[in-house]
């Protein structure tokens, strides 16, 4: 069988191949899914080692537990009995790793820093990875994922959270007399430096300076 050399890109196979599935009535693809989140099982959830899931870096990562979450999350939803409740604690153990990289404080900007001169509250932002170490608004269906979760464990701390992010990240999305910075109506930055990180720039934005 093929491995993934990368670990964390795996999940990302999981949802086109719930998908089809589901389109197409083949259990092949779902036996397929099956086996893409027992190698997450294995290799990622059970090891807390959620590695290198982007291809700009190369180190443990908020995305890669952010797709397990996901991934798991889509099984439990075609799967029935003992089964969609261990995909489902999967889930929530993958959920819990990437909710750690999430802000719940604010941090200090010095005057003059443009996300401070905006009033930005960085509660509710996920910071990227060890090597990017940046914020950014990368979260797709992850809301709907805990909010999924609080109501099958009964942990409304799950569904109180996806609101925190939900709301935190409207803060940046530009549109007219309240622009950010940026350049036109509703282009919404993904990265966004909120340290003196030096990155070499790298394509990577200005909003430290």
């Amino acid at each position: 069988s093929i491995v993934d050399g990368t670990g964390g890109s795996t999940p990302s196979a999981t949802l086109p191949l719930v998908m089809a599935y589901k389109y197409f009535k083949d259990k092949r693809y779902l036996e397929s899914a099956k086996r893409t989140v027992n190698y997450l099982e294995n290799e990622l959830i059970s090891k807390s080692d959620y590695f290198s899931s982007t291809l700009d870096a190369n180190c443990e990562d908020k995305e890669a537990s952010l797709y397990a979450a996901t991934a798991t999350y889509y099984l439990a939803l075609v799967t029935k009995g003992a089964e969609r409740a261990h995909y489902a604690e999967l889930c929530r153990k993958a959920a819990y790793f990437a909710l750690s990289w999430y802000y719940t404080w604010d941090v200090p900007f010095a005057e003059g820093q443009m996300l401070g001169d905006i009033g930005l509250k960085t509660r509710g932002w996920g910071n990227v990875s060890v090597e990017n170490n940046h914020i950014d608004v990368f979260i797709f269906e992850f809301a709907d994922v805990l909010h999924w979760l609080s109501k099958e464990f009964n942990e409304a701390r799950f569904s109180d959270f996806a609101e925190v992010i939900s709301t935190s990240m409207r803060q940046l999305l530009p549109y007219e007399g309240h622009m950010c910075g940026v350049a036109k109506v509703g282009y919404y930055p993904e990265v966004v430096q909120h340290t003196n990180w030096d990155y070499g720039r790298n394509g990577k934005g200005y909003y430290n300076d």
